[in-house]
């Protein structure tokens, strides 16, 4: 890998990507996490908004016509993606990129409508609490992103919004300072733990081809090869059934031990008792 986490081998880049269940997963995962929590709660939020006169009419229906939408819209998502699945499958790259850039859209969402709500807040406290809330949200919103650097976006969109809007209505310097250092965090955090998964999958991945070569040269063997364990079961085998005259698939694994000659031995006692049960 190079600086900007490139594989120096350049199939690995569409391996690395390639299995778009996992992804697909994660989204419906974090959709429905968010419905749960989230969709059976709304009416009551609204009528705490219009019951408690948090801000103008107009305001209130602003937000909680957009806060609806917004959630409801993750439940359309993990739907779409159920009915979708075979589709969203033969088009891996593209289904990709359209998730991770519709996440980055609503970053850009989540951040307007949590510094818009809480501009009116005067309750400090309660502002603590919201804030918790919303760092919660986004880590479960922008967890299925897989571009590492569309993530690390999606998170800054969040934290200069509020950042900057804050400063500006504040003019703390050390609200700026943290602001920089939650960027910082954030760009370390993101880059690493990426960096890390890219190494652990070549490690996978050179495993898996060195298995490869190995099988290719037991297949290539004149003598026939089993791998068989008594609890997993068969884990390999190099001709077909048809060439193993000693090995049937349809019999037990008693059966076909019992096929077994071994050369060498005159005495079946000289075998040890617990060679095939247990």
């Amino acid at each position: 890998m190079d600086f900007f986490l490139n594989f120096k081998n350049k199939s690995y880049e569409a391996l690395y990507y390639e299995s778009i269940d996992t992804y697909l997963s994660k989204i419906v995962k974090s959709c429905f996490t968010i419905m749960i929590v989230v969709a059976p709660f709304i009416p009551y939020q609204i009528y705490l908004l219009y019951h408690f006169k948090v801000a103008s009419d107009s305001v209130t229906l602003r937000r909680s016509v957009l806060g609806s939408a917004i959630f409801l819209y993750f439940g359309v998502v993990a739907l779409f993606i159920r009915m979708k699945g075979p589709m969203l499958k033969r088009n891996r790259v593209a289904t990709r990129w359209g998730f991770d850039i519709m996440f980055n859209l609503m970053a850009t969402y989540i951040a307007y409508q949590f510094y818009d709500f809480n501009i009116d807040n005067p309750v400090l406290l309660s502002q603590y609490m919201f804030g918790w809330w919303e760092c919660l949200l986004v880590v479960t919103v922008f967890s299925p992103i897989s571009r590492w650097y569309l993530k690390l976006s999606a998170y800054l969109i969040v934290i200069l919004r509020v950042g900057i809007g804050v400063y500006l209505a504040t003019h703390a310097p050390g609200l700026l300072l943290k602001m920089f250092q939650m960027v910082f965090l954030e760009v370390f955090l993101i880059y690493f733990s990426e960096k890390d998964r890219r190494r652990y999958f070549i490690e996978k991945r050179h495993l898996y081809e060195e298995t490869k070569v190995y099988k290719e040269i037991f297949d290539l063997t004149s003598d026939g090869v089993i791998i068989y364990g008594l609890q997993e079961g068969m884990l390999f085998r190099n001709w077909s059934n048809e060439k193993h005259r000693w090995w049937k698939s349809d019999s037990s694994v008693d059966q076909n031990f019992e096929k077994i000659i071994l050369k060498g031995f005159k005495k079946v006692s000289q075998l040890p008792a617990d060679m095939v049960l247990h």
